[in-house]
């Protein structure tokens, strides 16, 4: 009996074993599980492509995307978690491979609000993107300020003219996040 045929039979499931591999980086592994989990019904290249995207294994992902059909249905949902996966946990790599090889329609809204404290992914998608500033823009920075206390970003999309939020200057504050007078105080100190 092969080794493959015993950790199988160890785990009971193709399905774990390939996101363990995925996860930690083992394609040499990945490759040979993976005509295993095809005979056994137990292979999706999406939740492959997902995880390598949420854990930024670039190499696994590259490989992933060679063995996907890009006419097929579901590669454009499959596209569309990877870019979540890879803005949400920070992977700024994986998001400018994708925008360079396969996902040219990258979602500025989907990537910048999945990650808005995070300046490196910003900068990148103002620049090089073409990312539009708006005041939901700044609004969302504004919001991520309250969950790390860093203006770095505001800080970024005030330097690029981002429109500020004008919230109606009668409504009361909730005191969640700072408010616009908040942020302009500290941008000019």
């Amino acid at each position: 009996m092969d080794l493959f045929k015993q950790l199988y039979e160890l785990s009971a499931a193709y399905a774990h074993l390939l996101a363990r591999a995925v996860r930690h980086g083992h394609l040499h592994i990945l490759e040979m599980l993976t005509p295993l989990a095809a005979a056994e019904g137990e292979l999706s290249f999406h939740d492959l492509a997902k995880t390598a995207a949420e854990f930024g294994q670039l190499a696994i992902l590259q490989w992933v995307f060679a063995r996907l059909d890009a006419r097929a249905d579901d590669f454009e949902d499959c596209a569309s978690d990877v870019l979540f996966e890879a803005s949400f946990h920070g992977h700024l790599e994986v998001l400018k491979w994708l925008w360079l090889k396969h996902v040219s329609w990258i979602c500025h809204r989907t990537a910048y609000a999945n990650n808005p404290h995070d300046l490196e992914l910003t900068k990148w998608l103002v620049e090089e993107t073409g990312m539009p500033l708006s005041p939901s823009t700044m609004l969302l920075a504004m919001a991520a300020f309250d969950r790390t206390r860093n203006f770095e970003v505001m800080d970024y999309l005030h330097s690029k003219n981002c429109p500020h939020f004008s919230p109606n200057a009668n409504a009361p504050h909730n005191g969640e996040g700072p408010t616009v007078g908040e942020y302009e105080s500290a941008v000019a100190n």
